[in-house]
């Protein structure tokens, strides 16, 4: 045999075992995809949703952002036609926002701060002084109940996410006005306009958290937050009458809003669904338009878009289609538990499917696995928070009833339904301390022997309410 023929017969053999092999593992990864996908259907709370109100033509939100500046303040909402009343506080706010001057809009920028410090209430002060009604509106458009805004997730990946940028980011601004203004009436001795300024704000982070969206939770458990600290700093200047809040007391028996999590979970893992799904059938021009917000004239993301979704890449886009649904099918069994119970696996697989994701996962982990985890996270913090101020509610209405702190947080149960909840992060009770004149309470935070501890710090920093004497300033 000749080394010509030689050389042919092995270079045949070789292409026949990767051919083969290739189409094994297509075939294996297909198996594997369709096991993990078999059973999504589009969520209920999807459904319901989309019969809300009509849905809005595409060709009327594709409207971007100036590249100067953030596309949330900027982008109309895309996706859906909003609830009329909130659509249009929205657009009010996005015409407030845009009058600012460029230093205090950055100023403001961060949703992430949540106590305002004194020059930035006294600037939201002087927006509100500028433009009559504003604070009405935002109330009148509270005290509708409902979610946001219809949806429409045919709209692909990129679209859905721009809808909770433009929308939900107007709304959540809200609350820095409601802050800011509960703070003043407070100061002013308006005690009734206050709390009512905080109900506000509390009804419409109920109202955000309507949407099964991640980013649309993370803007609600924001606004919780921000109304938690107005109401706090109106207590700790001596300008509200603990008496005055039983209305916020009672809006927070009702603020877990654990459903949501588990729409939103739902939701998402549906959008990921459809992500893969498009990727298989959709030219490239339309699955970067769609999806991705990608430049369908720009040759290497056309190429590398092309690549995937050809038979050459259907085992990366069955591997990572898999992968979305397995993690977010866990995500969504360990929601259901009790965290105290569940936060050890979350957090287990956020190290295996986002901080140690293989290569070739990473887009999964990080378009898909990672906000769904985020959202689990983040919601055991907000339990944690609204449950805290409940209890710290209760016990100054407990002091002002009975001229002391009690001894043991058993003796609020009356004015907690009957019973006291525990903390949301440890199962056991708050800690707490008295000398009968101040308190201090607190949650135990996230495990620092969980290995990801670094990023839940984060999210757990300052879970302190404190009353009475001199109270202490906190975040919560």
């Amino acid at each position: 045999m000749s080394v010509k023929r030689t050389l042919g017969y092995w270079a045949g053999a070789g292409l026949t075992i990767i051919l083969v092999g290739f189409t094994g593992l297509t075939v294996f990864t297909q198996v594997a995809r369709d096991a993990a996908t078999a059973h999504i259907e589009k969520p209920d709370a999807v459904r319901r949703l989309e019969g809300r109100v009509p849905v809005q033509a595409r060709a009327a939100v594709e409207k971007r952002a100036p590249s100067n500046t953030a596309a949330e303040t900027e982008m109309d909402p895309p996706g859906a036609e909003p609830n009329v009343s909130y659509v249009e506080l929205a657009e009010r706010m996005r015409s407030v926002w845009e009058g600012l001057e460029p230093e205090l809009r950055i100023s403001l920028m961060s949703l992430a701060d949540t106590h305002l410090t004194p020059e930035q209430c006294r600037s939201l002060l002087d927006i509100i002084a500028a433009n009559p009604g504003l604070i009405e509106q935002i109330w009148q458009t509270a005290r509708q109940a409902g979610a946001v805004a219809s949806l429409d997730l045919s709209h692909g990946f990129s679209l859905t996410r721009a809808m909770e940028a433009a929308l939900v980011s107007r709304l959540a601004r809200c609350a820095q006005f409601l802050n800011a203004h509960a703070r003043a009436s407070a100061e002013d001795g308006d005690a009734e306009t206050a709390v009512k300024d905080i109900l506000a704000a509390l009804r419409l982070a109920g109202a955000l958290t309507g949407e099964p969206l991640p980013n649309s939770q993370f803007a609600a458990h924001h606004v919780y937050a921000l109304s938690l600290d107005a109401y706090r700093t109106c207590l700790e200047a001596g300008a509200l009458d603990p008496r005055a809040a039983r209305s916020v007391l009672d809006e927070l028996a009702a603020a877990h809003h654990r459903q949501a999590l588990l729409d939103t979970l739902d939701t998402w893992r549906y959008l990921g669904n459809m992500f893969y799904e498009d990727l298989d059938h959709m030219t490239t021009h339309d699955f970067l338009r769609q999806h991705l917000e990608g430049d369908a004239d720009e040759i290497g993301t056309n190429a590398v878009t092309w690549l995937i979704g050809s038979p050459l890449g259907q085992p990366w886009v069955n591997m990572n289609a898999a992968a979305t649904a397995e993690t977010v099918d866990s995500l969504r069994q360990l929601a259901e538990m009790p965290f105290h119970e569940s936060l050890t696996e979350a957090v287990r697989l956020l190290d295996e499917r986002v901080m140690s994701a293989p290569m070739l996962e990473r887009p999964s982990a990080c378009l898909f696995e990672f906000p769904a985890i985020r959202a689990l996270s983040e919601q055991a913090v907000h339990e944690t928070r609204v449950d805290l101020a409940r209890v710290g509610i209760a016990l100054d209405l407990y002091r002002a009833e009975n001229g002391h702190y009690p001894a043991t947080l058993d003796l609020l149960a009356p004015l907690l339904g009957g019973s006291v909840p525990n903390d949301s992060l440890s199962g056991e009770p708050f800690l707490y301390s008295t000398d009968g004149t101040a308190f201090d309470l607190a949650s135990m935070g996230f495990d620092d022997r969980l290995s990801a501890a670094d990023y839940l710090r984060q999210l757990d920093d300052d879970l302190t309410w404190n009353g009475g004497g001199q109270r202490k300033k906190s975040n919560v």
